[in-house]
């Protein structure tokens, strides 16, 4: 059977969570300590949803984690999107998924484009209507595919990363 899962959603993550976020992040992207804690912090227009398994309970376990960044208000990126490894194939990802998609619906004020990418999980997006496309190129911060290329190429063997973007449109 599986556990029972909750979202939340927040602008900064709950304090009995935050080494669970933590540590969940530097699972899948290991970076310096210190810079991992102040991503952790605070920002305006940015949002995290997690999907907690046992809420409230002695096992409770931050099992998925996204962030959503407003770029503008008709657009904004997904990121740090990861499921635990010990969670993966049990619908975790689509319902943090929903919930992102959810929660944007809620906040805008017309329609927006949701931006990600990812260098693994192309079918995954593609089979929640996400659709391929060119990389979001922010113009007040032109570099974040280079970062986000950069990023990929220090955490991922290869020399080369292949970087899928994809969008959806949200009415």
């Amino acid at each position: 059977m599986l556990p029972t899962t909750t979202s939340i959603v927040c602008n900064q993550v709950p304090q009995h969570l935050t080494s669970q976020v933590f540590d969940l992040l530097q699972l899948q992207w290991p970076i310096h300590v210190h810079t991992r804690r102040r991503g952790l912090e605070p920002q305006p227009n940015h949002t995290r949803v997690l999907v907690v398994t046992n809420s409230g309970l002695p096992d409770e376990a931050v099992v998925g984690h996204a962030l959503v960044r407003w770029t503008t208000p008709a657009v904004c990126l997904v990121v740090s999107v990861v499921v635990h490894k010990d969670s993966r194939r049990q619908r975790i990802g689509r319902t943090l998924m929903l919930e992102v998609e959810g929660f944007v619906r809620r906040e805008s004020q017309g329609p927006v484009t949701i931006y990600l990418w990812t260098t693994d999980q192309g079918t995954f997006f593609e089979s929640l209507g996400y659709v391929v496309c060119a990389p979001y190129v922010e113009e007040r911060n032109a570099f974040l595919s280079v970062a986000l290329e950069t990023k990929v190429a220090s955490t991922t063997p290869r020399a080369v990363p292949e970087v899928t973007w994809l969008r959806l449109a949200i009415v």
